[in-house]
């Protein structure tokens, strides 16, 4: 096993050039190739989050499975090249949203919640327009 060497940092839940919604701070060991805190829900649960809260919203679960499927393989994470350039490459989470519809909608997209729900009223909005890039995904799964 190699030596695994952590740093325990300050971080804040929102990127450096978004405006901190609130002032809590919170801790968490930051590691090489460690996961976001966010990203530790089992596939599983995702899928019956995305299931359940697409029945309280009128919308038929196919739909935001299929978005969610393509979008992210049903992962809570950040879009593949965040790393490459942080503040460019901003979607995160099973519906990649990016992080401007978090102020549109008043929800925190870094969270699983938020992130459906944020996916929801996208939806409810402009269709798939929002995931235009994985339309040929999506629509071959519905």
């Amino acid at each position: 096993m190699g030596l695994l060497i952590a740093i325990v940092a300050w971080v804040w839940p929102v990127l450096a050039h978004e405006e901190l919604t609130n002032n809590t701070q919170q801790p968490y060991i930051v590691a090489y190739n460690a996961p976001h805190p966010y990203e530790s829900e089992p596939k599983e649960y995702i899928i019956s989050q995305i299931i359940s809260q697409s029945k309280k919203s009128g919308i038929s679960p196919e739909i935001l499975l299929a978005i969610a499927k393509c979008e992210s393989g049903y992962q809570q994470k950040w879009n593949s090249r965040h790393w490459e350039r942080p503040g460019y490459y901003t979607a995160f989470g099973v519906f990649q949203v990016i992080a401007g519809h978090e102020k549109t909608y008043d929800f925190d997209r870094l969270t699983l919640y938020g992130n459906i729900q944020i996916a929801i009223q996208l939806y409810l909005k402009n269709g798939l327009k929002d995931w235009s890039q994985s339309l040929s995904c999506i629509r071959s799964m519905l």
